[in-house]
């Protein structure tokens, strides 16, 4: 069992190493560092699959993440490749790596515990010291602090983390497989000729837009900047249906108080989409830059969706297409006339307006990601986007027939109200739950990838009202007032037992705990891991003792011989509390050891 990870420090000394250069004469190269540091991932994505995808808890699960305890010896040789590197115990290689860049390789793996597949991306500390240049401990401090970002974000926007490990020489990101591709890969259509590549409509790309905003909304709600938005940094979960992005890559992150002082946030990111206030920053011409700087370069990938190019080009020094870049020339090309631009791409008003004020270059003036929410084209792109599936729901059910819109409309609201009411009472029976219950199904929702959740990504969004990326209280009683009828107090104690870590606000992890609908093998196989992480034999039955243990462990704390009788009478329907306090101790079945943690079907 390798060591816990030591605690976690800002990671600030190696980036002022690298700023203190770009002040003097190796400003190109030390930025450079930054921006291959940034794009050493990209290529991971040539597969279609992320080489970030996150197993987050942002909350502590009640149980244990075990750390791999040793490699295993397995090899892969299908279709003439064979695979030479070790596979983690518990994952099986699926196919040949996805993509890697100068210090990570990315796989396709096959999760033992629960057969999904997963990417899993492997950073070699080693190679990351050397390629910056920096001491082996501060690379161990960069993989640490790229996993405490990941760890501490939940979010229906924001790639999933399902698990991190390490060994004497590597870090182990285990991550949800995302096959939609980046928007480079959208955009590009490397499948078509430059000229004949589809164009995007301006609903599809102002979906996108919103969700990206949501997911950046999110991270400066918890006063954190990405510093890297760019069209590699954003995925698509699938190719079909309406799009459900994920923003990728917290490696540059940064978790930022304004209050602390002279604390500064580091300038990195990649050249193309940085902000004017980070460029100068990196010149030395200021001192400081904020949240909005993610909202710039989100405005630089609209560009790029909109009209296919961007707005002003990258200068590198001595005016090659390549090399150190020139960042006091790249400042200047940003003066560009970007309405020209947006109007001859055939760009709307509504567009030219939203994407001018997002490249607005004087940060006390750009709208921040909040009041970029509330752009009204923004909105009524997406509300008629919604509209439309609205109708489109209504007419299948029924029967497919074509029918005025407002029929289908109103059979679409029909159908929306009935997923609304199921919701809201499943949140109200998760209430209803033992502790022991909710603790558990909170640590299997850790385990659901976001693409099986997109009906409670879309629930969640409809109940976050300041599009926070996190649900109060009276969010959630006002919605269960609203749908149910429920009196607020009841509303408010439904809110309260559904915070696992009672922290005042619910996440989406939370909320999906309350939500998902685990059945069959699904949810018999992720019985079978929490069992397996608990060291208990899923298929035996157990002494009364060792089921008290177990459920200790579980809720991290004790748990009287009275409570944890009633919980079993409940799920039992029979009393145990004879049996516990007989001579010779009592057993219980393994199937209601599986109904006492919450299996529905046993």
């Amino acid at each position: 069992m390798f060591p816990a990870l030591r605690a976690l420090r800002p990671f600030h000394t190696t980036q002022r190493r690298l700023c203190a250069l770009a002040a003097g004469e190796g400003l190109g190269d030390a930025t450079d560092v930054i921006r291959t540091a940034v794009q050493s991932d990209i290529a991971c994505y040539a597969a279609g699959v992320a080489n970030l995808t996150i197993f987050q808890k942002p909350k502590t699960s009640p149980f244990p993440v075990q750390r791999i305890t040793g490699l295993d010896s397995k090899r892969r040789d299908a279709a003439g490749l064979k695979r030479f590197e070790p596979c983690p115990e518990g994952y099986t290689f699926v196919d040949a790596d996805i993509g890697g860049g100068a210090f990570a390789r990315v796989f396709l793996v096959r999760n033992e515990a629960t057969q999904d597949l997963q990417a899993m991306k492997r950073v070699d500390r080693q190679k990351l010291a050397k390629h910056f240049q920096i001491s082996a401990g501060e690379a161990e401090q960069m993989v640490e602090q790229e996993f405490w970002q990941m760890q501490h974000t939940n979010h229906p926007h924001i790639i999933k983390l399902f698990d991190f490990f390490q060994d004497e020489r590597y870090a182990y990101f285990v991550m949800e497989a995302v096959n939609g591709g980046t928007l480079r890969q959208l955009l590009n259509n490397l499948n078509a000729p430059k000229g004949e590549r589809p164009k995007l409509s301006e609903g599809f790309i102002a979906e996108m837009l919103q969700q990206a905003l949501y997911a950046l909304r999110h991270l400066h709600y918890e006063s954190r900047i990405h510093k890297d938005v760019k069209l590699e940094n954003l995925m698509l979960l699938s190719t079909a249906g309406p799009p459900h992005l994920v923003l990728i890559d917290l490696g540059v992150a940064e978790t930022f108080q304004s209050s602390a002082g002279d604390a500064r946030p580091m300038p990195a990111g990649t050249p193309q989409t940085m902000a004017p206030e980070v460029i100068d920053c990196m010149l030395g011409r200021r001192s400081n830059f904020d949240d909005r700087c993610d909202v710039f370069s989100l405005g630089i990938v609209a560009h790029q969706l909109f009209t296919g190019d961007v707005p002003y080009k990258v200068a590198y020094r001595g005016g090659g297409s390549y090399g150190p870049v020139d960042y006091a020339q790249t400042r200047a090309n940003m003066n560009c006339d970007l309405t020209a631009q947006l109007k001859s791409a055939g760009c709307s008003k509504g567009v030219i307006t939203l994407v001018s004020r997002m490249l607005e270059m004087d940060p006390a003036k750009r709208p921040s990601t909040l009041e970029c929410l509330s752009d009204d084209w923004l909105v009524q792109k997406c509300e008629n986007r919604r509209l439309r599936r609205l109708r489109l729901e209504g007419r299948h059910s029924l029967g497919g027939v074509a029918l005025s819109l407002e029929e289908e409309e109103a059979a679409g609201e029909e159908l929306l109200r009935l997923e609304r009411r199921r919701i809201c009472k499943a949140l109200v029976r998760f209430a209803k739950r033992t502790p022991l219950q909710r603790a558990v199904a909170f640590h299997l929702a850790s385990y659901l990838p976001v693409g099986d959740l997109r009906r409670a990504a879309e629930s969640f969004k409809r109940v976050d009202n300041e599009q926070s990326g996190h649900l109060t209280y009276d969010e959630i009683a006002n919605a269960l007032e609203e749908v149910l009828g429920i009196e607020r107090e009841h509303g408010l104690r439904v809110a309260t037992a559904m915070d696992t870590d009672q922290s005042g606000r619910l996440d989406f992890q939370e909320f999906s705990a309350a939500v998902a609908v685990l059945r069959g093998e699904r949810e018999q196989r992720l019985y079978d891991t929490l069992l397996e992480k608990m060291q208990i034999d899923p298929a035996k039955d157990l002494t009364l003792q060792e089921v008290h243990a177990a459920v200790e462990v579980a809720l991290k704390g004790p748990v009287t011989r009275e409570v944890l009788v009633e919980w079993l009478t409940k799920v039992a329907k029979r009393s145990h509390w004879d049996l516990y306090n007989a001579p010779v101790a009592g057993m219980v079945s393994n199937a209601d050891f599986r109904r006492l943690f919450g299996q529905s079907r046993v």
